[in-house]
């Protein structure tokens, strides 16, 4: 998510931004798929089919994303909307005191410097990120959309 956020954001323009987190998942997805066919792992279309819809919807994501460009209400909400997803998937770490899920924390930290430009957009952000974040983890969305992964 923290690197087609980046990817996102500083593209020439949303269809762009859009392409190109397209075109990174689902290398990201492919390179996968291939190092698990070189381990000896079977990969039928059916598995991939999952995550390559996840793609499209990280590609509708990087749309959102590149509008973070704007300034005012309509830039804070498209800002918050990777850095609630990092936070969301992060925030297991009161209880498990994970790396990883700190590395997701730090990494929504560097999107909220980087995607909410001035601290009147970053006051902005904050509203919509804690009701994201708050939404997410209270209706377990992750699990539900998932199945468990996260």
């Amino acid at each position: 998510m923290f690197t087609s956020a980046l990817l996102a954001f500083y593209a020439q323009s949303g269809i762009f931004a859009a392409g190109n987190t397209l075109v990174y998942y689902i290398g990201v997805i492919g390179a996968y798929y291939v190092h698990s066919m070189l381990l000896g792992a079977d990969a039928a279309f059916s598995m991939m089919l999952h995550p390559l819809i996840f793609a499209v919807i990280g590609a509708m994501i990087g749309f959102i994303v590149w509008h973070a460009n704007g300034t005012g209400w309509i830039g804070a909400f498209c800002a918050a909307v990777p850095i609630s997803l990092l936070i969301t998937e992060g925030h297991p770490i009161y209880y498990s005191r994970s790396m990883s899920l700190l590395f997701d924390i730090v990494c929504a930290v560097i999107l909220y410097v980087v995607l909410c430009k001035g601290k009147t957009q970053r006051l902005m952000a904050l509203p919509f990120i804690i009701v994201f974040v708050f939404a997410l983890i209270y209706f377990n969305a992750f699990s539900t959309i998932f199945g468990g992964w996260i």
